[in-house]
């Protein structure tokens, strides 16, 4: 995983690295499948996710020097070792607490969950974990004063395939993978719009609200780029790894990044999700100032439901990263933290 160690680590180091998740693979595979709580299975994505950090934090073990002869001699003082030198490198605390979720699923699995029970212990500063989950100010495009119809004119002048995926992502509130495997002949079924494809997690929705003509010409539009109804918004030919190339270049040249604009396609989300609870609550949502969870907490309760629903969200806690928090401390927010379990399982 990016970030996890550097690109001149030794080639010992590789390959020990890679040999010891190889063998936790052969002899407990549980590593990859199961969620952080609970029974169930997680989907290909998280599997994938959690391979490209355990490996990098197996080879970032070796390159500082500890080689342990197999998976099973995995001891404390490696887990140490990582969590220090992550807490030196001054990684985010939503990374932290992807190291940290993958560590206690190694350990555990490894019969050794007593030296995982706390894995912030190891730290120098427990400070340096803490990940507020709450929206501190708006995210959205509205917030940073951009309209979407220059970002759709700009995009336009790029690809008009490309903008069309952020008006799908403006308009239904998908993520940006969700909109590449949108599949726009198949979205309209039982009269509601339909996520079935990229859903972090595996998790499938419906929109929980009628499509309006504006919505039924955008997926008009989108069918235009497809020949079958199998087909996706990615084109025909194009590999998902190639497609993802193109859409970053092509976000450098509009301008949606955070080092241009200060906001990634993500904001889309933000913006509809915004314009959701006010649409459901008639009040602004907290970042922008609401004060709804003031007034009628109840009516608060029931918007951020339509909300978690609306973004394919299992806790209705979540949709405070977009519309902020339910009660106010210090900051005006809801002060709550999100679990270092939480961070490295699908939605989060």
């Amino acid at each position: 995983m990016k970030g996890v160690h550097p690109g001149n680590v030794p080639k010992s180091a590789r390959r020990h690295g890679q040999f010891l998740l190889n063998d936790a693979m052969r002899r407990y595979p549980t590593v990859l499948r199961m969620a952080a709580r609970g029974g169930r299975q997680v989907g290909n994505q998280t599997r994938q996710r959690r391979r490209e950090i355990l490996v990098g934090l197996l080879v970032r073990l070796c390159s500082l020097g500890y080689y342990p002869r197999t998976v099973d001699d995995l001891k404390s003082k490696h887990i140490r070792v990582l969590v220090r030198d992550a807490e030196q490198r001054k990684v985010s605390p939503s990374t932290f607490n992807g190291y940290s979720t993958c560590l206690k699923r190694l350990y555990r699995a490894i019969g050794k969950p007593q030296l995982v029970d706390d894995v912030n212990g190891y730290l120098l500063d427990r400070r340096f974990a803490r990940r507020s989950g709450v929206a501190q100010f708006d995210k959205s495009l509205e917030g940073a004063g951009i309209a979407f119809s220059e970002v759709r004119a700009r995009a336009m002048e790029v690809d008009p395939r490309v903008a069309c995926i952020l008006e799908l992502c403006f308009e239904f509130g998908m993520r940006a993978r969700e909109a590449w495997e949108f599949r726009p002949a198949l979205t309209l079924q039982g009269g509601v719009i339909c996520i079935f494809w990229g859903c972090k997690g595996g998790r499938k929705r419906q929109l929980p609200f009628a499509p309006t003509e504006k919505h039924i010409a955008l997926v008009e539009w989108a069918k235009s780029f497809v020949r079958t109804d199998a087909e996706s918004m990615i084109p025909r030919g194009v590999k998902l790894h190639q497609w993802k190339a193109r859409w970053q270049r092509a976000m450098k040249k509009i301008g949606l990044t955070r080092e241009q604009l200060g906001r990634t396609p993500h904001a889309l989300r933000h913006s509809f999700l915004c314009r959701y609870f006010s649409a459901v609550s008639e009040h602004e949502p907290p970042v922008r100032g609401g004060r709804l969870h003031r007034i009628d907490p109840h009516a608060d309760r029931a918007a951020r439901e339509l909300v978690g629903d609306a973004a394919g969200h299992g806790r209705r806690s979540v949709s405070s990263a977009y519309i902020g928090g339910a009660t106010e401390g210090a900051t005006g927010s809801l002060s709550t933290q999100m679990s270092a379990d939480d961070s490295a399982e699908p939605d989060s």
